[in-house]
């Protein structure tokens, strides 16, 4: 183990950030490629992050950052189950190349992120979405890549909203 940050956070083989209790504001990380289980859970100070390496977002990473707004993983492939629960003040995440999601990636009512309006990512199956992404107020995803490309909206946000493709 080694630290970043000048010593506020802990990482694995250089690669795999395992706690970082203290963080706080906007953060960019561009050599870590995995965040571990409960990595950032509860730093109520972290407002936006951006990883541009990160492959792996395992469970429970940034549960309870009731103040992050924005989260960018470009790289990322495999999200772990409630990685970003009770993130209520959410508003905007991005994964455009995910190819794993392993459900309820922004918890599950009440425990999901209520403030939620835009997810870019990867169209996992020609399976309703929604079922992946259960949120409370988000309208518009965005698909970046395959043969259901686009953004789709609904007008009735909620636990079972109905998808519409946008032109």
């Amino acid at each position: 183990m080694s630290t970043l940050e000048n010593g506020k956070a802990l990482v694995r083989d250089n690669t795999e950030l395992v706690a970082y209790p203290s963080v706080s504001g906007s953060i960019v990380m561009n050599t870590i490629t995995s965040i571990s289980v409960t990595a950032f859970e509860n730093c109520s100070n972290l407002t936006e992050v951006y990883f541009q390496e990160a492959t792996n977002v395992l469970q429970w990473a940034f549960d309870s950052c009731t103040n992050l707004t924005k989260v960018n993983f470009p790289a990322a492939t495999d999200i772990g189950m409630y990685a970003f629960m009770n993130c209520t003040s959410l508003i905007e995440a991005s994964f455009p190349v995910v190819t794993k999601i392993d459900g309820g990636i922004f918890g599950f009512s009440p425990s999901y992120c209520t403030s939620l309006t835009k997810v870019t990512l990867v169209p996992i199956s020609d399976a309703n979405f929604s079922d992946y992404y259960p949120l409370g107020n988000l309208r518009d995803v965005y698909f970046g890549v395959g043969g259901g490309a686009g953004t789709y909206t609904t007008a009735n946000p909620g636990d079972n909203p109905s998808w519409t493709k946008k032109n």
